[in-house]
């Protein structure tokens, strides 16, 4: 007979152990990220962001873990953790290219403008022969206004592959702007 996993019990003493444990620095990052969602479902802002920082600094932490950390530090509002999240998988995975696009975003809408075209140039370093990157990147920098910076991406996304229609349309309306 299979053995089920035991479902997670929700009593504050178990909480209590768990948060004891991550005071005293031991705490495995599953019991960390069980520590955030008890504090986000209690609106506990304080307590819930700290135990955020301390986990998005963790070595051991891993994607999937991540991604949890972002959603529900995303869902709670906690814009400033959740611009760490972003940028931890954005780091992490800097082959998953819309992860750096979400990440720019993100900071964009808080209002960190120098801040994410920090990272669309850091992003832009990366697409030079990618058509389908420099055109992402060239529309993300046309919906924040950056309309030259835009024309360069579209430029360069049609250089590499000449025949993309698509990108010489959008150069082609950038150029009217």
């Amino acid at each position: 007979a299979g053995r089920e996993a035991a479902p997670l019990r929700r009593e504050p003493a178990v909480f209590a152990e768990i948060q004891d444990a991550w005071a005293k620095g031991e705490g495995s990052p599953v019991a960390g990220v069980a520590l955030l969602e008890w504090f986000t479902t209690r609106k506990d802002r304080p307590a819930g962001e700290a135990v955020c920082r301390k986990l998005l600094e963790r070595d051991d932490l891993t994607e999937a873990l991540t991604q949890r950390t972002l959603a529900l530090v995303e869902k709670a509002g906690w814009n400033d953790v959740t611009l760490l999240a972003q940028e931890r998988l954005a780091r992490r995975s800097p082959f998953q290219h819309q992860r750096m696009l979400d990440w720019a975003r993100a900071l964009h809408d808080a209002g960190r403008i120098d801040d994410a075209l920090g990272v669309l140039e850091e992003f832009g370093a990366r697409t030079v022969f990618q058509e389908q990157l420099s055109g992402d990147l060239a529309r993300t920098l046309l919906d924040f206004g950056e309309v030259r910076r835009a024309r360069e991406y579209f430029e360069r996304a049609v250089r590499a592959d000449p025949s993309a229609r698509n990108y010489r349309v959008h150069l082609d309306f950038a150029r009217l702007l």
